[in-house]
């Protein structure tokens, strides 16, 4: 990665880079407004205005840069099947620049989620040759460094709590219930995520993440809520990458929007019975002693009553995956759901011709929408 040069001109460089080391991946023009480089430059020289000299070589240093872009454009504005040009706007703070930068540069994230007895490791391994992409199984990930003993399997390990998933007759071959990523701390799982994109990934600009999610899958009501999917998401979205599109496929439809079915009910309020006035020896009633000023006006105010509006009720009702990612996406996402049988009559295949499909159509719309399908198998 250069940042600068010894050359002249930015011609020159081009020529000896792309001589000596190929085509560069990308270039990065940065940006900013007048006003916002003049404030950087006063604060790093700890000066209060902008001398005539330091504007004006701000404004040579300015058009030096636009000139180098356009020299660049210029070369490389046909290639862009090789060659991303990126141009960044810094104005913003640190942690927006990085989270601009991250969107650059980070890959986007497909999820795979499936009933077990649906067999898809073959069909993700063929896809990510077929579009360049990287297919991880965390299980597998899970699994191979719980076995190898290596540091993150001793910490996987020692996390472990086992958590009871739901009663599946299918065959178990690769030991999924035993090494899911339910059953261990969220975090190692999502540094053990990390660290294999960071050895693994060359150029890849989608990664096919199997085996996340899995809160469906929980056969007790208490784990679902401690093991959220919002949780996960998020993690997954701050840690790995943007979820650009989920495919999951199950054997019973997920309703995509959440309803308020339920309302909260609120007992009658109970009335005050009257005070009985206290009377003295002589059975004449005593003078009630006259209320402060504050306490007077605290009690004419109205007291806040709960029951005079609606009131959705959310306790223990967490949203699906598909009804999360719907609002979480807001209104460029699509949720579909498509029934099997449109794919094939046999599971084998129409896992394979559903997931090419939706893996076709993520890779052409990504930078316009995010796709949450869900492909109904009869069990």
């Amino acid at each position: 990665m250069f940042d600068s040069w010894a050359h002249k001109t930015i011609g020159e460089f081009l020529k000896f880079a792309t001589e000596k080391f190929g085509c560069p991946s990308f270039t990065i023009h940065c940006q900013c407004d007048k006003k916002i480089a003049e404030e950087r430059y006063k604060k790093a020289n700890e000066a209060e205005e902008v001398s005539e000299d330091a504007a004006a070589e701000l404004e040579d240093s300015n058009k030096r840069a636009e000139k180098n872009n356009s020299e660049i454009q210029a070369m490389f504005g046909a290639m862009k099947d090789k060659v991303r040009c990126i141009t960044l706007n810094t104005e913003g703070s640190d942690e927006t620049i990085l989270e601009n930068l991250k969107s650059h540069f980070s890959a986007k994230i497909i999820l795979v989620n499936h009933e077990k007895r649906l067999q898809v490791d073959t069909t993700c391994s063929n896809l990510a040759i077929k579009y360049n992409m990287l297919y991880l199984s965390v299980y597998q990930l899970i699994k191979h460094q719980i076995q190898k003993c290596t540091p993150l399997g001793k910490e996987l390990e020692a996390s472990r709590k086992p958590r009871g998933l739901i009663a599946d007759n299918a065959a178990d071959e690769l030991n999924e219930d035993e090494f899911s990523a339910v059953h261990f701390d969220m975090s190692i799982v999502i540094r053990l995520i990390c660290q294999t994109i960071a050895d693994k990934r060359t150029n890849q600009q989608f990664i096919l993440l199997e085996g996340c999610c899995n809160n469906r899958k929980l056969a007790d009501a208490e784990d679902k809520l401690t093991l959220r999917y919002m949780d996960e998401l998020f993690q997954i979205e701050k840690h790995i990458g943007e979820v650009s599109a989920v495919i999951s496929l199950q054997d019973f439809e997920e309703p995509d929007r959440f309803t308020d079915e339920k309302w909260e009910e609120f007992p009658e309020p109970v009335k005050e019975e009257p005070k009985k006035r206290q009377t003295n020896e002589d059975g004449e009633e005593e003078a009630e002693e006259e209320p402060a000023a504050e306490e007077d006006e605290e009690k004419k105010k109205p007291k806040w009553n709960p029951a005079e509006y609606k009131w959705t009720v959310t306790d223990r009702r967490a949203k699906n995956l598909p009804q999360l990612f719907r609002d979480y996406k807001g209104i460029n996402c699509l949720c579909e759901i498509k029934p099997a049988a449109d794919f094939s009559a046999a599971d084998v295949e129409a896992v394979t011709k559903s997931m090419d499909d939706f893996c076709s159509r993520v890779m052409d719309e990504h930078t316009s929408r995010y796709i949450y399908q869900q492909v109904t198998f009869q069990c």
